[in-house]
C-alpha cells in the first residue's frame, strides 16, 4: 500500500540520491533519520545503533543477497517503511514505536527483544525456515522471542508456522483474539457453522474455518486474530468462529 504522503513527490521517484544500499559493511551509530529514501537495500551488513527515526521509505529490503544482515539496538521510531522482499535479517532490540509499517514478509527473519508501536499491517514472521533456505541458514527455526507488540495496531499480521505467542507481548482489546484450536476442534466448528441459517454468513464462517485450519496446519498452536478491516458481516463469522474454536 502505498503511503499518500509520497503523493505530491514526484521529483524523488529518480532520484538515485533517494536511494541507498549498503553493501557488507558494519556500521555504528549511523544515522539516516528524517529522510526520504525511494530505495533502502541492505546485503550482508551490520548496523549497530543506526537510527532511522522518522525515515520514510518506499521500499525497504532489509535482508537482500544471500547473507543475514544484523541490526542491534537500531531504531526506526516515527518512520513509515513499505516493505520488498525481506529476505535474511536478525534484529535484536530494536525500536519501531509510533512507525507505519506495511508489507513486511518475514519467512526468515529473526526477531529478538525488539519494541513495536504505530501501526503493522498486511505482514507476517514465520517460526520455521522454509525448506529452500535451511541449508544457507543452517538453521530450521527462526529465533522470535521476547517481542513487545503490546502498544502496535496489527491489521492482517500473522505469526506463522511455530511462533510461541508467549514470548511476545501481543496487543489487547475486543480487536484481537487469541484462538487456542485442535483438530477435533476445527471439524466441530465446521459442522454447526455448516448448519447456520444465513447462507453469506455460512459461507464466510466456512471460509474463516478454511483460512485458520491452514495456519493451524502450518504448525501455529496459537493463533492470533485481528478483526481490524473486515466488513460487518466477516467479523460476525470471525468472531462466531473464534468463539467455537475455544478463544
Amino acid at each position: 500500500m502505498t503511503n499518500p504522503e509520497w503523493q505530491g513527490k514526484p521529483d524523488m521517484t529518480f532520484n538515485a540520491a533517494g536511494r541507498v544500499r549498503l553493501d557488507n559493511v558494519s556500521m555504528a551509530d549511523a544515522d539516516y533519520s528524517d529522510r526520504w529514501i525511494i530505495q533502502l537495500t541492505v546485503v550482508g551488513s551490520h548496523l549497530t545503533s543506526a537510527r532511522f527515526d522518522r525515515a520514510h521509505i518506499r521500499y525497504a529490503s532489509f535482508g537482500a543477497g544471500q547473507a543475514v544482515s544484523t541490526y542491534t539496538n537500531c531504531s526506526f521510531d516515527g518512520s513509515t517503511i513499505e516493505f520488498g522482499p525481506a529476505g535474511y535479517a536478525r534484529f535484536v532490540r530494536c525500536s519501531f514505536r509510533d512507525a507505519r509499517l506495511s508489507g513486511w514478509h518475514c519467512e526468515t527473519v529473526e526477531m529478538i527483544d525488539c519494541h513495536f508501536g504505530g501501526v503493522l499491517e498486511s505482514s507476517f514472521f514465520n517460526g520455521t525456515v522454509p525448506d529452500r533456505s535451511r541449508q544457507l541458514l543452517g538453521r530450521r527455526h527462526n529465533e522470535f522471542r521476547d517481542n513487545d507488540f503490546s502498544n502496535a495496531k496489527l491489521v492482517d499480521v500473522g505469526f506463522r508456522t511455530g511462533i510461541d505467542l508467549r514470548r511476545q507481548r501481543l496487543p489487547t482489546g475486543p480487536e484481537y483474539v487469541t484462538v487456542h484450536p485442535s483438530k477435533d476442534g476445527f471439524a466441530g466448528a465446521r459442522k454447526v457453522v455448516a448448519g447456520w441459517d444465513d447462507p453469506q454468513l455460512r459461507q464466510r464462517g466456512l471460509g474463516c474455518i478454511a483460512a485458520l485450519q491452514l495456519e493451524a496446519n502450518g504448525g501455529q498452536q496459537e493463533l492470533f486474530v485481528q478483526l481490524h478491516g473486515y466488513d460487518e458481516l466477516d467479523r460476525v463469522a470471525l468472531t462466531r468462529v473464534t468463539e467455537l474454536l475455544g478463544a
